[in-house]
């Protein structure tokens, strides 16, 4: 998408679309967190305002189904399973692209229907790959956070004054 949006054009890159461009995300994903150590991550959804687009489209549109709350997990497939699997349980709203597409009843697949692109796909690569695992226990009480800080990437060791960007 950067390149999509970038005016100067400094981005160059191959135009893939799915399902290439979901095992290359998963890939990617496992590679950032294999440098970075699998323990080292906390993940966190915020399920509010989902619209058609991604987020860094140039797109506005409504959202599709009302706002499902926010999701905290070890697990990157876990999550995006439960949110997804939150959004499909929701009813569509009635004025945006879940009515264009006829996926307003909870239950219908408003992924599949309004994008065209199975989600699937992205969730069985990333699981192949041992990223984590679909299956999941929703908790909606907050009993622990685990919190990691990854002062040494950060800061330099010699002085506490963040690097320049």
């Amino acid at each position: 998408m950067c390149k999509a949006v970038c005016p100067q054009e400094a981005i160059t890159a191959e135009r893939i679309g799915p399902p290439e461009t979901q095992y290359r995300m998963a890939d990617s994903a496992l590679a950032v967190m294999k440098v970075v150590g699998m323990d080292n991550f906390m993940f966190i959804n915020i399920a509010c305002e989902i619209t058609p687009q991604c987020d860094c489209g140039r797109k506005v549109d409504a959202p599709i189904v009302p706002d499902q709350g926010i999701f905290l997990s070890e697990d990157p497939v876990a999550i995006d399973k439960a949110v997804v699997d939150k959004i499909i349980e929701a009813p569509g709203l009635v004025g945006s692209a879940a009515e264009e597409h006829d996926a307003l009843e909870p239950g219908s697949d408003k992924i599949v229907k309004i994008r065209g692109t199975d989600w699937r796909v992205l969730l069985e690569s990333a699981e192949k790959l041992k990223l984590g695992t679909q299956e999941y226990e929703l908790n909606r009480t907050l009993s622990r956070v685990k919190i990691n800080i990854l002062y040494p990437l950060f800061f330099s060791q010699s002085d506490d004054t963040p690097p320049r960007v």
